[in-house]
């Protein structure tokens, strides 16, 4: 059973992303790319660079970054974000 949902785990965690996998323990024992702590062997965490560009406000690194036209350096989510913040007074 799932406590969090993957999207709101990244978020939690301020990373671009994760995926939450099933996996065979004994598969894993011997790699040295997971991180495992020997008192919880039924959890392992395994990183890889994320796929996309920086986003100058949030600092994940999302595929969506730059497909904004008004906003070329920031993500999709930033830019409706930047979007709603009230403009100033002249």
């Amino acid at each position: 059973r799932q406590a969090i949902a993957p999207g709101d785990f990244a978020e939690i965690c301020i990373t671009s992303g994760i995926e939450v996998q099933a996996y065979d323990a004994n598969a894993l024992a011997d790699r040295a790319d997971v991180f495992r702590l020997d008192d919880v062997m039924e959890v392992a965490v395994a990183f890889r660079r994320a796929d996309g560009t920086k986003c100058g406000r949030c600092w994940r690194v999302l595929e969506d970054v730059g497909s904004h036209p008004r906003h070329p350096s920031i993500c999709n989510r930033c830019a409706d974000a930047v979007d709603r913040l009230p403009t100033a007074a002249a």
